[in-house]
């Protein structure tokens, strides 16, 4: 026999049981509201502000240095947002060598004279040599007819030529080589436009040489090209006034050519040698490091 239903009863149970389920529905709401308004993932892009998703945007407070850029490395700098405290860091951009005066360094005795400058930021105390390759040449007593055609100041050599020349510093060290460049048939419509100077026909590609098509040594010990850039890259027109810039040629730059150079306290003794075909045409050689601390 089926029990009557009590109607008091049976209301109190109806009511616990939306009161419950409401209870449930409204949690799920503040979820769902928490999750529309709460900040997320940065993007690494935005400012105060922009959205870094589709749901949400950070508060960003102002950047703040984390470490200091220096000549040769970058620093670090970051934000933080004020909502969800979320960090974002970006990178600050080396400052650079801040070269003084040149000092000339007479030659003697079969050795180069070169420029010598010294940056002037505190707490760097690099050095720059520029020896002139022009002179390195005909110092290595380089007959004309193993020259290419280049412009007055430049040296261009012939395939598989070479030459050596020596100098003398007053200090060892390491840092970079810079070779003070420009390049012929200077076009975008032409094949060597997008070349890399140094190592092959494409950087990055299965076509590049293992030998460099320039090859320069230091002491006996050929220095690493870890220049991949095309020419377009490498050679920005920062000195358009140059006489050797034109239709013919591109303008000059200084370009990287490897950062492996050590310099001996004493005599250091270079050789110049086209590999391949498909080189620049040089003045300078830029020995760039930091002097070894006794």
């Amino acid at each position: 026999m089926i029990k009557p239903l009590r109607k008091g009863k049976t209301t109190i149970n109806l009511l616990r049981l939306f009161m419950k389920k409401s209870k449930f529905f409204a949690a799920v709401i503040a979820l769902l509201a928490l999750g529309m308004t709460a900040c997320g993932t940065s993007t690494g892009s935005g400012s105060a502000g922009k959205p870094s998703s589709s749901k949400h945007v950070h508060s960003w407070g102002e950047w703040s240095q984390v470490t200091a850029p220096t000549c040769d490395t970058e620093g670090q700098q970051k934000r933080t947002c004020a909502t969800c405290n979320e960090a974002e860091t970006k990178a600050i951009d080396a400052l650079g060598h801040q070269w003084g005066a040149a000092q000339d360094v007479a030659g003697s005795e079969g050795l180069l004279g070169y420029q010598k400058f010294t940056c002037g930021r505190t707490g760097c105390n690099a050095v720059k040599y520029e020896v002139s390759v022009k002179e390195g040449a005909d110092a290595a007593a380089v007959a004309s007819d193993r020259l290419s055609s280049a412009p007055a100041g430049f040296i261009k050599l012939k395939a598989t030529d070479s030459f050596e020349f020596s100098f003398n510093s007053s200090v060892g060290g390491s840092g970079k080589l810079y070779l003070r460049a420009i390049m012929d048939n200077w076009s975008d419509n032409n094949s060597n436009y997008g070349r890399t100077l140094f190592s092959g026909k494409d950087g990055g590609t299965s076509d590049d040489k293992a030998v460099p098509n320039l090859k320069i040594s230091v002491n006996n010990t050929p220095l690493t090209v870890t220049n991949k850039k095309t020419m377009q890259q490498m050679l920005p027109a920062i000195d358009t006034d140059h006489p050797a810039a034109g239709s013919s040629w591109s303008a000059v730059g200084d370009i990287l050519y490897g950062d492996d150079l050590t310099v001996n306290a004493g005599n250091n003794t270079i050789k110049y040698e086209r590999v391949d075909s498909f080189n620049p045409a040089v003045s300078h050689l830029l020995f760039v490091f930091t002097p070894t601390v006794a």
